[in-house]
């Protein structure tokens, strides 16, 4: 994640250099939507779809991350919430991050904090 030297708060770039470092630790990972059916799986899916929501501008910061264990909570605000086509809850979209051996194995998508909590509570079932 990308820090202003002098406040430690998240800087606006924080998405991009997310997207530019995602390819290296994804290791056949898969991405369960926030609703249900939707998966993009594998490497190259995943980061071509980030790829995108990055040239469509869809920019914002990462308010908190909660660790748990191998899991990590990611609570993203974006600028302009209309643009996701997810739930977001009072404006910020919740994704699961499951970290295996230094590379990510999954994300999951939630709708809403509670649901975040309770995926990684739960083990992590999609």
């Amino acid at each position: 994640m990308a820090f202003d030297e002098r406040s430690q708060q998240p800087r606006d770039d924080a998405l991009a250099d997310l997207t530019e470092r995602l390819p290296q630790a994804l290791l056949d990972a898969q991405w369960y939507g926030a609703e249900e059916g939707q998966l993009c799986d594998g490497r190259k899916a995943i980061t071509e779809v980030m790829s995108r929501n990055l040239a469509g501008r869809v920019r914002g910061r990462i308010e908190e991350t909660i660790q748990d264990g191998s899991r990590v909570i990611v609570a993203f605000r974006p600028e302009q919430p209309g643009q996701l086509d997810r739930p977001v809850d009072d404006g910020i979209a919740y994704v699961v991050v499951t970290i295996r051996d230094g590379h990510i194995i999954e994300l999951k998508g939630c709708a809403d904090r509670a649901m975040a909590l309770a995926y990684v509570q739960a083990d992590g079932q999609p």
